[in-house]
């Protein structure tokens, strides 16, 4: 899912801070239908400050999603967390999963995900909530949640998340939304996300940031790309 992303804090999928997965949007589900597989990867580059590249940072994600029941879908791949650019490395793997409540025009779940360190680092977990309104041609979207991270030789870091967008869909075709998202760590950053899907098996989706708060980041662009293998599940209402 980054988010990060997929699951809710990892760069894939519905990260508590940014929009989420084009597959999920476009087709309004919150959990991918059970049997389906999902092979996502993004690509998060920002700009600490416009004038210093030096501090400019570079994360990746690569991650498989299935459905593994109707209410239920499991994650796991692995990724490169926030780093500058010249320190780029593979650095945690990532697991999680999502469970859905409610149904219907009104959907709600709950996710998990867990970040085991491959390079010394101490492990990040995080927990949130999602829900999700269609009606007609819109989606709207709030996620809340937080994510706890300690590094070696450093003090633990809460960060508090939340995202809260609208968008328009076109049919199975694609969306345009904009978006609101907040961390305790970086601040208010202002999204604008646009998905398409390239045919009934990609996905692609664009969701530059800009920064609202001194102590953030002034930019960043989000690039997605979700290759996907089964139904339309809780999105098929769209179809009819």
């Amino acid at each position: 899912m980054a988010l990060f992303p997929g699951a809710l804090f990892g760069v894939a999928g519905a990260s508590a801070d940014s929009g989420g997965d084009p597959q999920r949007l476009i087709t309004g589900s919150i959990v991918y239908p059970k049997g389906s597989w999902a092979f996502d990867t993004e690509i998060e580059y920002g700009m600490t400050r416009y004038r210093d590249s030096s501090r400019d940072t570079f994360a990746q994600s690569f991650v498989v999603e299935h459905g593994l029941t109707r209410l239920l879908s499991l994650e796991a791949g692995f990724e490169a967390r926030g780093r500058r650019r010249s320190d780029y490395a593979v650095d945690a793997l990532s697991f999680g999963g999502r469970r859905a409540f409610a149904e219907g025009p009104v959907k709600t779940a709950v996710s998990a995900e867990y970040h085991p360190s491959l390079r010394r680092r101490a492990d990040a977990f995080g927990l949130g909530l999602e829900t999700m309104l269609n009606s007609g041609s819109w989606t709207f979207q709030a996620v809340f949640g937080g994510e706890s991270e300690k590094e070696v030789g450093a003090a633990r870091r809460l960060d508090a998340k939340a995202h809260l967008g609208a968008y328009r869909r076109f049919g199975l075709h694609g969306l345009l939304g904009q978006g609101w998202g907040y961390s305790s760590y970086r601040g208010h950053e202002a999204h604008v996300h646009l998905a398409s899907a390239i045919n009934e098996r990609l996905f692609v989706s664009l969701e530059p940031k800009a920064g609202l708060s001194p102590r953030g980041r002034d930019f960043a662009l989000d690039l997605l790309f979700s290759l996907y293998f089964g139904p339309y599940g809780m999105g098929e209402w769209l179809m009819q």
